[in-house]
């Protein structure tokens, strides 16, 4: 089987391969990146990343991680950080604070125990979607994360491998 590159191909693609892929965008944020601890209805965009699909009938791929350390002290709840990848949220700016977004296409979770205790919720935390959304206007994707205490990404043990997400727009 073929791999189509740049190239558009019928929905039932070639004489025994399937489509292609269109496009490749692609975003990373490194560095130390910390959040002040607020609400659980309170949210900043880690990282938000557009395309725009080239046919209404493809579909996204959308894969991506993030590093991060949630902090924790003796309060329940406080170790927990929430990441939605959003599509289209009303902000669209990387930090910027989106109050909704059209839909949820995936969640990743830093939650550490109940209770009192150190740093918990180190790791890499990977996502992927496959996702139709049937235009071809431009079309965001956040790594949305609710802060419900001070939370810390691409800083894992002290290194900074950090965030990204990878679009791409594969023909039906």
């Amino acid at each position: 089987m073929a791999i189509f590159t740049d190239q558009i191909f019928p929905a039932g693609g070639e004489s025994g391969d399937g489509g292609g892929v269109i496009q490749v965008i692609s975003s990373t944020r490194t560095g130390d990146v910390s959040y002040s601890a607020s609400s659980a209805s309170v949210y900043k965009n880690l990282l938000v990343t557009s395309i725009t699909p080239r046919r209404s009938d493809s579909k996204i791929l959308v894969m991506g991680s993030a590093d991060g350390i949630a902090h924790r002290n003796s309060t329940n709840y406080t170790g927990e950080w929430e990441g939605y990848l959003a599509y289209n949220p009303n902000n669209t700016s990387t930090d910027g604070a989106p109050t909704s977004w059209v839909t949820t296409l995936g969640m990743i979770s830093g939650l550490g125990g109940w209770g009192g205790g150190g740093q918990m919720g180190k790791g890499s935390h990977a996502y992927s979607y496959l996702h139709s959304p049937g235009t071809t206007s431009v079309c965001y994707y956040s790594l949305s994360i609710n802060r419900r205490t001070t939370s810390w990404f691409n800083n894992e043990y002290g290194g900074s491998r950090g965030t990204s997400i990878i679009l791409m727009e594969i023909s039906s």
